[in-house]
């Protein structure tokens, strides 16, 4: 089991990476509950799944179910704001509390060059010169979906978040 359930882990890390939103979204359940992410210190999530009354898709997204919410946020959070990337995710420490639920926590690094085009980045005057590095932890809980593993709670905590410029090799 727990061989299956790290390899959950890893996919979220590779399909981010390789910018594969359907892989990606295959990770976690139907029945998502939550996925938030927090900065370190600040109790308020930079953003939420379910989302909130006040999150500027509300109106738009808020009446669906958390996985489909988490299909459309997903390209503006991940997928359209990232060019390249890199994730490195360790110390996985998985825990099944029963036939099919469990708990897991790691560690991560990201890098990634960001999509000059991308809204936060023209608001930040970033172009594809510019990288993000961001390092935290996740928190997941896992439940068996027709016989799979599948992410139904996920949580990550940013503890550190740098944007520098990128140096070429040549």
């Amino acid at each position: 089991m727990q061989p299956e359930i790290e390899n959950l882990v890893k996919t979220y890390g590779w399909s981010m990476d390789e910018l594969d939103k359907e892989t990606w979204l295959g990770v976690f359940s139907d029945n998502l509950e939550s996925y938030t992410a927090y900065m370190f210190g600040n109790p308020v999530p930079v953003s939420r799944i379910p989302v909130s009354a006040d999150d500027p898709l509300y109106d738009t997204i808020g009446h669906l179910p958390p996985k489909q919410q988490l299909a459309a946020k997903c390209d503006g959070m991940i997928f359209k704001r990232i060019k390249v990337g890199q994730s490195t995710i360790s110390n996985i420490l998985i825990s099944v509390s029963d036939t099919d639920a469990a708990t897991g926590k790691d560690y991560f690094r990201h890098w990634e060059i960001v999509n000059p085009d991308h809204p936060e980045c023209i608001a930040r005057d970033l172009d594809d010169k510019y990288w993000y590095f961001q390092e935290g932890k996740h928190e997941w809980e896992f439940h068996k979906e027709n016989g799979e593993w599948r992410v139904t709670k996920f949580k990550c905590v940013i503890y550190r978040r740098e944007v520098r410029e990128r140096q070429d090799l040549t």
